[in-house]
């Protein structure tokens, strides 16, 4: 939302617009999409365990299992979301997956 501002400077001149960035922190809202696994015929249990095994440094908040089957995982970071979209599906196949 656009909002315009006036503002006096130090020596009293007045300024329309809108109000400077400069020295503000600005950090963008974003929420990392959830990794969608089907086809797996493991338990949640053996799911944790393979992610414990092999990717122990990864951050999940969430992992849920659906009625039909397929896990959905919640990385906490993106660099935690990329390793379990490009190693994860590797590990899966090398455990009979």
């Amino acid at each position: 939302m656009n909002q315009i501002h006036q503002t006096a400077d130090k020596n009293g001149h007045s300024q329309v617009g809108r109000p400077s960035l400069v020295g503000k922190s600005i950090k963008s809202k974003f929420t990392i999409a959830p990794l969608i696994i089907e086809g797996v015929k493991v338990s949640k249990l053996q799911l944790n365990d393979l992610l414990k095994q092999h990717l122990n440094d990864v951050n999940i908040h969430d992992i849920q299992l659906s009625r039909s089957g397929s896990f959905t995982l919640y990385a906490s970071d993106a660099s935690s979301f990329n390793r379990l979209l490009n190693e994860f599906t590797l590990i899966l196949a090398a455990n009979g997956q």
